[in-house]
């Protein structure tokens, strides 16, 4: 059976509950995931924290992690450095 977790209607909604429930703790995690609407990538229920699977049989994993990954990166990652988002997904965590 699968968890409950509400499908929101916009990304506002999203990271109001990823900081509710600290998956997002750091304004600049919150800031680099706001910049892009995940209903760019998960065309069906894009606001929903779940997994989803995208076109070319691939997956985009749930908001949550990203979250995850963007705090454990956060103090590692300056302005003007690079980093590579290995993974065959969207690419949602490459945002500049």
């Amino acid at each position: 059976m699968r968890d409950y977790r509400p499908i929101h209607k916009s990304m506002k909604e999203l990271m109001q509950e990823l900081i509710q429930k600290q998956w997002i703790k750091n304004e600049k995690v919150l800031n680099a995931m706001s910049q892009v609407d995940r209903a760019d990538f998960a065309p069906t229920n894009p606001y929903e924290n779940n997994p989803q699977r995208i076109p070319c049989n691939v997956v985009i994993s749930a908001p949550l992690l990203h979250a995850y990954c963007l705090e454990a990166l956060k103090d590692h990652l300056k302005p003007g450095c690079k980093a590579l988002d290995i993974g065959f997904g969207s690419g949602y965590l490459t945002v500049e």
